[in-house]
């Protein structure tokens, strides 16, 4: 459990984190504990379809390997928005830079 008090922010931003986290369940329940009622959540992750480009890459060194070997997941449109179903009523998951990253945006309302 994160030091924070409950329902406390608006918004949490996760910018290029939910792929390194194993505890991944753990993690959304605590974001949807520290959200207010209406509150946001905001999570860009490399979708599932980047991962051979990323690994290539790494190789040629124009992305950090170390990084890239850090990741413990990658995530399609759908079990990304099937994942966060469980914790957030409202979920928009978003493809951008050619569908290789996908941005999410929840909507912390009362299930």
């Amino acid at each position: 459990m994160l030091p924070l008090k409950t329902s406390d922010f608006e918004n949490v931003t996760m910018l290029a984190v939910i792929e390194h986290i194993e505890n991944v369940k753990g993690l959304l329940s605590e974001c949807k504990r520290v959200l207010k009622d209406n509150g946001r959540l905001i999570i860009t992750t490399p979708a599932k379809r980047a991962k051979p480009i990323l690994d290539i890459f790494s190789k040629i060194y124009l992305v950090d390997d170390r990084m890239i070997s850090q990741h413990k997941r990658y995530y399609t449109r759908k079990t990304l928005k099937s994942l966060l179903e469980l914790y957030f009523k409202e979920v928009k998951v978003i493809p951008f830079q050619f569908g290789f990253n996908l941005l999410v945006v929840c909507n912390n309302k009362k299930l």
